[in-house]
């Protein structure tokens, strides 16, 4: 009755549709849904190793994005029941059999092929960036022989190959520093295993982590020193923490113990909801969230209004002698350097120093009268904290009579592509590193820097004048 090899569950499915099922189970909805992200995935990676040769970056570019809007366009369809799409598929899995099933059976199936098909484009920007050897591209499916799956049981799944398939996942919306933060903090939590018992990451199951063990985990990074790679290098980390106690040394900060764990907790999550493993998460709940953004308010102050009086009316706003010594008065105002738009686009917008440091001149757009910063990854360069970090924000007023849109013109007369071509990726592979450097020392040559203020202080204050 299937155009493919099916798996046990697709023939289960499709033998309770032949007895005429009036309705079928979200689990039945979601192996349809699998069999069309699978079906599409191996059609799409055959004509990859047939015809990708010597590709174009521009046309990478321009095709991811592409499945990115088209993803976004099934869920938004999927989500007012416009359930057009995943007619198509339904017909080619179904054939003529679907003659034979209810309206409503009909409908779920369209529903399970959409949510299949918005699947299937995340492998298909994937595919089509040249990354054929992706984990999540290979994926147990439907044509894999049950005789192999069976060798697998979910509840050993090792931790070495879940976090393999785990890190591929978030290297499609991750920034490099965020990965570099995850790869520490597997890896930590890998010694602090392995000193206790020997047992490596490839022959470690995640069912071996225990509730009690999570704990004792937590316990330890409340003791475990900041500066444990370089002051105990040649320690262990149980004797490390025992001598970091004798010394005084400082302990890690709360945001820090939360991260660990809470990368800990979404690799267990990510095993549960996509990899079929079916024991607990035993790091679920352990992350102090609420203790670690207090902590992390806390911990970067908003500017006060004598210190946003100083800064913007410092040299860099009233006339300074150089780029190079924008703190010492002069007669240049810099309105074609990053240094001038960075701290006023902060302070009107609220936007993190990556996000404007990355802007690119398509990314300001109109919509009917008002002008937006559009905030997007939509290019290989481009880095956002999460993937719901993507959004649009209107340019206010006064950016616009300082010159901002007049800045937009210059640099897109130039023939450049990004808005501030003058901020070069720094070693961390981001676009804020080198401009946070700079207006450290500028704050602090100014005078307005104190050890709870950066230029994260700008959201800070956005969300203040929010709140009040």
């Amino acid at each position: 009755m299937a155009a493919l090899e099916m798996s046990k569950e697709l023939d289960a499915l499709f033998d309770r549709l032949k007895k005429g099922a009036e309705l079928i189970t979200p689990a039945e909805q979601s192996v349809f849904a699998t069999a069309v992200k699978t079906r599409r995935t191996q059609t799409l990676l055959k004509e990859a190793l047939t015809s990708f040769n010597d590709r174009k970056r521009e046309d990478t570019e321009w095709e991811a994005a592409h499945c990115r809007a088209y993803r976004q366009e099934l869920l938004d369809d999927l989500a007012r029941s416009k359930l057009d799409h995943g007619q198509d598929e339904v017909s080619q899995l179904l054939q003529n059999a679907q003659q034979e099933l209810s309206e409503t059976v009909i409908n779920q199936l369209r529903r399970a092929a959409m949510q299949g098909l918005a699947d299937f484009y995340v492998n298909a920007e994937i595919i089509i960036r040249g990354d054929l050897e992706n984990p999540l591209l290979w994926e147990k499916s439907d044509s894999v022989d049950t005789k192999t799956d069976e060798l697998v049981e979910p509840l050993e799944l090792s931790f070495a190959s879940v976090f393999k398939r785990f890190i591929a996942e978030r290297k499609l919306y991750c920034s490099d520093k965020q990965l570099n933060s995850i790869h520490a903090h597997y890896n930590y939590f890998i010694r602090f295993l392995k000193e206790e018992d020997g047992v490596p990451p490839n022959a470690r199951s995640l069912a071996s982590v225990t509730s009690k063990v999570a704990r004792e985990f937590k316990e330890h990074l409340r003791k475990s020193p900041s500066n444990i790679n370089k002051k105990y290098k040649d320690l262990s980390i149980r004797d490390a923490v025992a001598a970091a106690e004798l010394d005084g040394s400082s302990t890690l900060a709360v945001t820090t113990q939360s991260k660990f764990l809470q990368h800990l907790s979404s690799l267990y999550a990510f095993a549960i909801d996509e990899l079929e493993y079916s024991g607990k998460n035993p790091f679920h709940g352990r992350a102090d969230n609420k203790l670690a953004e207090q902590h992390s308010r806390d911990a970067r102050d908003p500017f006060s209004e004598k210190q946003l009086t100083t800064l913007f009316t410092s040299p860099l706003y009233t006339g300074c002698k150089s780029l190079s010594s924008c703190h010492r008065p002069g007669k240049l105002i810099p309105k074609t350097s990053y240094k001038f738009w960075l701290p006023l686009i902060g302070l009107y917008s609220g936007m993190r120093l990556q996000e404007i440091a990355q802007l690119r001149i398509e990314d300001i757009q109109q919509y009917k009268d008002i002008w937006l910063f559009d905030i997007n990854a939509r290019h290989e360069d481009q880095k956002l904290k999460t993937p719901q970090s993507a959004r649009k924000i209107p340019i206010h007023e006064d950016l616009i009579q300082l010159g901002l849109l007049d800045r937009v013109r210059q640099v897109e007369h130039s023939k450049e592509v990004r808005l501030f071509p003058d901020i070069t990726i720094a070693s961390d592979g981001t676009y804020s590193g080198n401009p946070s450097k700079w207006f450290g020392r500028y704050s602090e040559q100014i005078r307005v820097k104190t050890d709870k203020t950066s230029f994260h202080s700008f959201r800070h204050n956005l969300k203040d004048n929010f709140r009040n």
